[in-house]
């Protein structure tokens, strides 16, 4: 997904970016719109024009929530935004960021997953704020410039991991997680609605499994709510193996496994974790390096700094 502040007297509309779509809500005043946004055909996109405060909402990713589901969901986002309740956005759970266009106010709101897991870029180009999903298209698009931030390049060279807030281009800066990023005119501000609160609690061992597996069940019958059929990546590890035990209590959801084997290993103890709890696994066979499971064994972070596949 990717959005923009429209030029005054632009004209017809233009989509810079290649392979998308428009997906820009209209409403039922004259309000001007505060952000043009674009998808790929195969983006995960919930939308919502709000009629009474006349904000229309774009959400990407899968955000759930205890009591609320579908258009109601993005309904309850938009109010606790506008009513400065940010702190409840926390009892949203999952990967998303979802952008809110209040047109009568004339300001466009940015928010990201409480983790910070979803990827979201803004930054400000010609006179104009640009946020994407990703770096290079938006380069590509010509809504950046040739700077580069060198202190992402530095610390991707030292750690091989990009630590800091920013991005390849000195331009886009990544959301900051957990906070809700307000553009009005040029201007951006950021208030943040998930503090973490530091401590040196150490809970009995049996509290945090108990806890964890608590989380784990309500977030996984959340994301499932609904669905009829879902495929599993069986890696034979802990998070990939409480999944499967998940699914296949889960009524009502079709669940197959899949698998991609490196090793005969490996695949012996997905068959035996697969059988026990009762998942029919697919196996896709590899030529045991996986280094030679891509195509190409190079491809770049939404960041835009470059990592190997393996």
């Amino acid at each position: 997904m990717f959005a923009w502040q429209p030029q005054a007297a632009a004209g017809p509309f233009h989509n810079p970016f290649d392979g998308t779509r428009r997906v820009t809500l209209d409403t039922a005043d004259a309000a001007a719109i505060g952000a043009e946004v674009v998808t790929g055909p195969k983006a995960q996109l919930a939308t919502l024009s709000d009629q009474p405060s006349g904000c229309c909402a774009y959400v990407w990713g899968r955000p759930t929530h205890p009591a609320h589901r579908g258009d109601a969901l993005i309904q309850w986002c938009v109010q606790q935004v506008r009513e400065g309740t940010l702190p409840r956005l926390t009892e949203l759970v999952g990967t998303f960021v979802l952008l809110i266009d209040d047109r009568r106010e004339r300001r466009v709101h940015c928010i990201g997953d409480a983790m910070g897991i979803a990827p979201w870029f803004l930054g400000r180009h010609a006179g104009r704020w640009v946020g994407g999903t990703n770096i290079w298209p938006i380069q590509r698009a010509g809504l950046a410039g040739k700077a580069v931030n060198y202190d992402a390049v530095g610390s991707w060279l030292y750690y091989g991991y990009n630590l800091t807030d920013g991005s390849l281009l000195q331009d886009y800066r990544r959301l900051t997680a957990g906070t809700v990023t307000t553009a009005v005119g040029d201007v951006f501000s950021e208030t943040t609605y998930a503090h973490l609160t530091p401590g040196d609690a150490s809970p009995p061992r049996e509290q945090i499994v108990d806890t964890i597996f608590e989380q784990i069940t309500q977030a996984f019958d959340q994301f499932t709510d609904g669905l009829e059929t879902a495929s599993l990546a069986l890696s034979g590890g802990y998070d990939s193996r409480i999944l499967a035990a998940l699914a296949s209590k889960k009524k009502g959801m079709k669940t197959q496994a899949f698998l991609v084997r490196d090793t005969d290993h490996e695949a012996a103890i997905v068959s035996r974790i697969a059988q026990t709890v009762g998942l029919p696994l697919h196996v896709i066979p590899t030529d045991g390096s996986r280094w030679n499971i891509f195509a190409e064994p190079f491809h770049s972070l939404p960041d835009g700094l470059p990592i190997t596949h393996r």
